[in-house]
């Protein structure tokens, strides 16, 4: 490791003390010392020079990327469902116990335009469950200010990709397709 990185790793454990020590003064921690924090910088950098010697950094920045804006929109469906009064509860219930990271599609950029993104729907996505996203969605763009609206990409549904990826298997039966077969 070059004299970059050590100084790095002490100013980051310097800085894991620190609050440690802060953190102890307000409330006792569960750890009783900073080993655990101390191993986590250290196994992050360990990757970090790992993806960068075999080239992997854009790709492992790209599926965090990803991830992140699929849990952001698992949360931001959740919280409109709570806001709609157009479903009961016992709708709310069940949309609530479908909705996961695993079922939220997949999106990418559009080849042809860099600014518009696209969602890959899942093989196995029922109707019923594209029209509750698609209506969750659409009042969500609604309650934002234009400002908000303006600056958060719009999502367009492919019609020709589909991902090929089995369902989760705690969800509802209402949620997969009625024709769908496992393959």
């Amino acid at each position: 490791m070059d004299n970059d990185m050590w100084e790095r790793a002490f100013r980051e454990m310097g800085e894991i003390r620190r609050l440690l020590d802060s953190a102890e003064k307000r409330r006792p921690l569960r750890m009783p010392d900073g080993n655990q924090a101390v191993k986590r910088v250290w196994r992050n950098m360990r990757d970090e020079n790992k993806r960068k010697e075999n080239e992997k950094v854009q790709q492992h920045r790209e599926m965090n990327n990803a991830a992140k804006r699929k849990r952001d929109e698992l949360k931001i469906r959740l919280i409109q469902l709570e806001r709609d009064e157009f479903f009961t509860r016992e709708e709310k219930k069940s949309v609530k116990r479908a909705f996961s990271v695993e079922t939220m599609s997949p999106e990418v950029s559009d080849d042809e335009d860099a600014t518009r993104r696209v969602a890959i729907p899942f093989i196995w996505e029922s109707s019923k469950m594209t029209d509750i996203k698609r209506v969750l969605d659409a009042d969500n763009r609604q309650s934002l200010v234009a400002q908000s609206r303006r600056q958060r990409s719009k999502v367009f549904r492919s019609t020709t990709d589909v991902v090929r990826t089995p369902p989760p298997q705690d969800i509802p039966s209402w949620f997969i397709l009625a024709t769908y077969v496992k393959e």
